[in-house]
């Protein structure tokens, strides 16, 4: 079956317009939002995510093409329509004293309770329900200006999902949010996709979530086309690995993560591959300049009884009586 295209921009440049002149950032873009598709952008700060998500939600200007909105092009659409079709929730804070959070998640409402702004029964079931659906329904009557960064964050998620709109545009939806809330807003978002064939894009720095939960990955870097596809086809091709090259970064190709890459003449270790709780074991290691390899004269064994030790061309040159000995008394000396 195919999937209807919410959004689709041709050949689109956004920037800045500047006074006599105006300067792009991102060109070339030729982009399709599907429904039911849960789509992550990611980048380096400053390559033109943000600038993105505020041209498509009409907050400026694009430098030149098109975008259309199922399938109207942009500027022939009135806001109020716009907004019926597409939220947008950017990073800039919101602080406005004498609102609640159920207010700030009742403006979602607008572009349909006209220019009375009278709440119907059914508009308020809808912000009692999107506030629960973001977990802060307990929230009702605070001021929005009272509760903390990540709370004021799931308010104004929960006003983008009472907008009932077909698109939700988020920039960096997850940034003010600890670990457990940042997978539950994925989780959310993936939950909105699939049940309500909603099309969502956000941008991110939680690549190890974007990998996880993203039906497609929008790479933006500076001076480089914008790259897209499956997380899982841009990992198996080498496209994902090869895009953080000379970012100081490393795809671990079977456990689908990134984490630090040092440096060539980084000393290196083999590791046995049997021992209980090697990844803890490699971990230390990094976090102190070590990297493992299939090949050294450095070999760390374990006996399976809980003892370590560290190997020199067959001859050992430290004992652990445990792993908790281990990581409470290894020192990178003794690889000098």
């Amino acid at each position: 079956m195919q999937l209807a295209k919410l959004l689709k921009t041709a050949d689109l440049s956004v920037g800045y317009h500047e006074k006599d002149d105006s300067r792009v950032v991102l060109s070339g873009l030729n982009l399709d939002l599907e429904e039911g598709k849960l789509v992550v952008m990611i980048g380096p700060n400053g390559a033109g995510k943000s600038t993105l998500m505020r041209t498509l939600g009409g907050f400026q200007r694009a430098i030149s093409g098109s975008i259309h909105w199922q399938g109207v092009e942009g500027h022939k659409l009135t806001r109020q329509r716009l907004s019926k079709i597409v939220s947008i929730v950017l990073t800039n804070q919101v602080l406005v004293d004498k609102m609640t959070v159920a207010d700030m998640v009742a403006m979602g409402r607008s572009p349909y309770t006209g220019f009375g702004g009278r709440l119907t029964q059914k508009d308020k079931l809808i912000i009692t329900e999107s506030m629960r659906r973001c977990g802060i329904d307990d929230l009702h009557d605070r001021w929005i200006n009272s509760v903390s960064d990540g709370e004021r964050q799931k308010a104004m998620i929960a006003r983008s999902l009472a907008q009932q709109t077909a698109v939700i545009l988020l920039d960096e939806p997850t940034a003010f949010l600890d670990f457990p809330s940042r997978i539950m807003i994925f989780d959310l978002l993936r939950s909105i996709v699939r049940k309500e064939k909603k099309s969502v894009l956000l941008t991110t720095h939680d690549i190890d979530l974007a990998l996880q939960f993203a039906d497609e990955l929008w790479l933006v870097n500076r001076n480089a086309p914008l790259l897209k596809g499956v997380p899982e086809e841009l990992a198996l091709s080498g496209k994902l690995k090869d895009y953080f090259k000379g970012q100081h970064v490393n795809l671990d190709f079977d456990a689908g993560k990134f984490s630090l890459c040092l440096g060539a003449d980084a000393p290196k270790v083999v590791v046995d591959e049997s021992i209980n709780g090697r990844y803890w074991i490699v971990n230390l290691l990094k976090r102190k300049g070590i990297a493992t390899s299939l090949s050294s004269k450095w070999i760390i064994e374990s006996n399976f009884t809980g003892g370590v030790k560290l190997m020199s061309n067959k001859v050992v040159v430290k004992e652990w009586a445990t792993i908790n000995h281990f990581f409470e008394t290894f020192n990178e000396d003794l690889l000098q």
